[in-house]
């Protein structure tokens, strides 16, 4: 079904979100009137603040202070917003649940999903409507009492005894109305945070490349919900790394914490720009599935793409944009306190924004964003924050033990070495068919290496060319060992290969 065949559910949806508004604001008033001792004397001394006129009442002031007429303003007037809660509470109780469910199931991919969005809403617990059924026939009693607040002076206010007995029955059932209310500000927020997320229309996942231990993925929907519950294009804003499976939530939850400490330290305190990220973890069967989820950037404007169209003097003035990231995070790794990342800067994982918006001239000025932050490298006092068996996990299941063993550590040394990486990039200018920027990347790092102060051994062109000869060789056996593992975890064992496999890389 198109959206349109289900505009009174999304109508519905938009008036939740405005009458819940109300309801934030109701029930401060009444978190405000639990704490008054004003009101409580309304509550427990009801004849001892109010004058009794024939068969009316009125308030005796100065009996009650200012404060307390302003709660009970906020309480009792307003009646327009009162109604708006009572029809909304009659169309959450109303709803035909049946096409609600169908609405779930041609909106929300995920059955688990629907079933949790379905019991937040609908569910036989305690749910949006089970909580409404109990508020509806006080609202429905209250109502009329309501509209005698809506006056500019409630000192002037005047009940009779039909209002008496609604005051009163509010007033005894205070709490159980301020506990109702509460749990409902719980749940919705939470139904609407979990719907948006979930909801999708025509959506497709397209694969856009791969990390050394990821798949890169775009999420592409014709439709989602915005913030004023709205259907809107998406233009897939966000790419999600699909990460290697996590043995227990325990692990999870270790990766989570540096995945968001990892950027803050980037961006508060060296100063590299990093997109807007999110993360998402999902149970599968014995292990967990991480999604890194970072806000989408222009692919033309990745520096491995940027630099096909630069010549070779402004070539090494982007080399010089990225040498000055990374001599800010040597700084930083050699600082106090006992924290240091590491840092993977190759080409590939810079997004560049010129200055003056032309893509053939670099400068100083020009600005760089980091987006490879799905590796969180942060040792404190020595003390990795991950577990690296992260990186080994989507390696061909006979060499892991090897890897471990001889390899893993120097691999993730290596990221904390601001020699080593330099070498990295330059040598990818093999991968990326621009060996002829190579001696002059060279002599545009050692010379930085000179002017910063950075005491290191220059680099040399042998030791880049030895470095990218291992490196492809590792990566294509690498490659070549996981076809092996998953021929035999496929046809042998009869099992799933929860891997994906990137097909030729030219290098």
């Amino acid at each position: 079904m198109k959206s349109e065949e289900f505009i009174d559910i999304i109508d519905f949806l938009r008036n939740c979100d405005l009458a819940y508004a109300f309801k934030k604001k109701r029930l401060r008033y009444i978190q405000l009137a639990t704490v008054s001792r004003e009101i409580k004397n309304l509550r427990d001394g009801f004849f001892w603040i109010w004058n009794r006129e024939g068969g009316r009442y009125r308030l005796k002031d100065p009996w009650i202070s200012r404060k307390s007429i302003d709660i009970l303003a906020g309480l009792f007037g307003k009646v327009d917003e009162a109604a708006a809660l009572l029809d909304i509470d009659l169309a959450i109780v109303d709803l035909d649940r049946k096409r609600f469910r169908q609405f779930l199931d041609a909106r929300v991919s995920s059955g688990r999903g629907r079933r949790h969005l379905y019991d937040l809403y609908c569910g036989e617990g305690e749910s949006m409507r089970t909580l409404a059924t109990l508020r509806v026939p006080y609202l429905q009693r209250y109502i009329p009492t309501m509209s005698k607040f809506d006056i500019d002076d409630v000192n002037s206010l005047l009940l009779d005894e039909a209002d008496l007995e609604s005051l009163m029955h509010i007033a005894s059932r205070f709490h159980d109305i301020e506990m109702n209310l509460s749990r409902d500000m719980d749940i919705y927020p939470q139904f609407m945070r979990d719907f948006r997320r979930m909801y999708r229309e025509g959506a497709t996942v397209d694969i856009v490349g791969y990390g050394e231990i990821s798949t890169v993925m775009r999420l592409s929907r014709k439709g989602w919900i915005g913030n004023a519950v709205d259907v809107v294009s998406d233009d897939s804003q966000w790419i999600w790394k699909k990460m290697p499976p996590f043995p227990s939530i325990e692990e999870v939850l270790r990766y989570e914490e540096s995945y968001k400490d990892y950027r803050t330290i980037l961006v508060t305190e060296i100063g590299i720009d990093v997109p807007e990220q999110e993360i998402r973890h999902f149970r599968h069967g014995s292990y967990y599935v991480v999604y890194a989820g970072q806000k989408r950037m222009d692919e033309g404007n990745i520096c491995n793409k940027v630099i096909h169209h630069l010549d070779e003097e402004n070539a090494c003035q982007l080399l010089k944009l990225v040498l000055d990231r990374l001599q800010r995070v040597h700084k930083f790794n050699e600082g106090p306190g006992g924290v240091r990342v590491g840092f993977d800067a190759q080409l590939s994982n810079w997004v560049f924004s010129p200055a003056e918006k032309t893509m053939d001239r670099v400068g100083p000025e020009d600005s760089l964003t980091y987006i490879d932050t799905s590796s969180p490298l942060i040792r404190i006092n020595g003390m990795e924050q991950i577990n690296t068996e992260i990186f080994i996990k989507s390696a061909a299941s006979f060499l892991r033990p090897l890897i471990r063993i001889f390899f893993l550590k120097d691999v993730v040394d290596r990221y904390y070495d601001i020699r080593r990486v330099v070498i990295d990039v330059i040598a990818n200018m093999h991968k990326e068919q621009c060996v002829g920027l190579i001696d002059r990347f060279i002599e545009t790092a050692n010379d930085f290496f000179v002017t910063t102060g950075i005491d290191m051994k220059p680099i040399t062109r042998g030791e880049i060319d030895g470095y990218y000869s291992s490196d492809a060789f590792i990566w294509k056996f690498y490659q070549s060992a996981r076809i092996i593992d998953r021929f035999i975890t496929e046809k042998l064992l009869r099992k799933k290969y929860i891997f994906r496999i990137p097909g030729p890389i030219a290098r």
